[in-house]
């Protein structure tokens, strides 16, 4: 609301509009590709729903949509969406090809390991390479919006949902577009019974 235009003059009802759309359309585009990734990941890989949901078993009642305060702060669940960096970390792309560096990660970097971004897992070498939402000038504006909504979303769906793998042989499929894109993940769904 405080924004300017180039002039310095307070911006307009369309730009301020524009720029809430924008957050908006950012944020949730790349929340909606993560979390079905997370999904595939999490199921995928032993132990990790059973460690996300004795965190969030002990965080909030079952049967609730958590609010942002009462998961940003959990240390698994934030492990699975990544990590955040302190401002001026100096980073570099490409962000793939630093993301999947055996040499920054280990023989395993391909891998789904959750534990590895626990705070007290990562090298300061790991802190620097990990750019999910680039860097700089040019980084992602919907970063803060897709970071609370997934936070949110993961903490909601563990916490107060059971999943079956109903094809442990599928692969994820993804696409390319303005993102990389999941194209689909078959699961089976039923409330967790306390």
């Amino acid at each position: 609301m405080q924004g300017k235009d180039a002039k310095g003059e307070p911006l307009g009802r369309e730009e301020l509009t524009a720029e809430a759309l924008t957050q908006l359309i950012a944020g949730s585009d790349t929340t909606s590709n993560t979390s079905c990734a997370i999904l595939y990941y999490v199921l995928r890989t032993p132990n990790v729903l059973s460690e996300v949901q004795t965190e969030l078993d002990e965080a909030f009642p079952i049967g609730t949509v958590p609010s942002y305060d009462s998961v940003k702060d959990l240390p698994y669940l934030t492990a699975i969406l990544g990590y955040t960096f302190p401002p001026g970390t100096s980073l570099s792309v490409p962000a793939y090809t630093i993301h999947h560096s055996k040499e920054i990660w280990g023989a395993n970097a391909e891998d789904f390991v959750p534990a590895r971004m626990l705070e007290a897992n990562l090298t300061a070498r790991q802190k620097e390479a990990f750019i999910p939402f680039s860097y700089g000038p040019r980084a992602c504006v919907g970063r803060n919006v897709a970071e609370m909504e997934l936070k949110c979303i993961v903490g909601t769906v563990f916490r107060n949902f059971e999943f079956r793998d109903e094809d442990p042989n599928e692969i994820l499929v993804t696409r390319e577009g303005f993102l990389r894109k999941p194209l689909g993940f078959l699961v089976g769904v039923k409330r967790r019974d306390h």
